[in-house]
């Protein structure tokens, strides 16, 4: 119980400071790995390890970052009502667009198994916060409506 009570204070508090805590490094870490998404491999072969592992990571943060946007987002109800679902969706669409893209950059290929990675990242990620902050999220909505 107390970590569902700490849930709620945290994302009250996220939602008072969301542009400095939530929106300004979603857009950051989004913008990195945006970049390193579209440039050639061997620009990044010195902080490479293992691809489908890169994948895997970038996307589970980049999903708990969207995670976090949706739930303290006021202006499209939709958002902060179903943040579970909305960062898994976006997530989805991003890794599918993003792959597709890939086509077009010299030395990249669209991998359906990235995706796959990418979409294991979001899921882990969902699995994490989903227990730590489901409550919070219908707590807020109901005092909210």
């Amino acid at each position: 119980m107390q970590s569902n009570s700490f849930s709620i204070r945290f994302l009250r508090y996220l939602k008072k400071k969301r542009f400095y805590f939530v929106y300004l490094p979603m857009f950051l870490y989004w913008g990195v790995v945006s970049v390193a998404n579209i440039l050639p491999p061997d620009t990044l072969q010195k902080f490479q390890f293992y691809d489908k592992a890169e994948h895997f990571i970038a996307y589970m943060l980049l999903t708990v970052f969207i995670f976090f946007s949706c739930a303290v987002e006021e202006k499209f109800r939709y958002l902060h009502r179903h943040p579970f679902f909305a960062a898994f969706l976006f997530i989805a669409l991003y890794g599918m667009i993003n792959e597709l893209i890939q086509l077009y950059v010299p030395g990249r290929s669209c991998d359906f198994y990235d995706w796959l990675a990418d979409m294991t990242g979001a899921s882990a990620a969902l699995i994490i916060l989903y227990p730590l902050f489901s409550r919070a999220v219908k707590v807020l909505n109901f005092n909210h409506s």
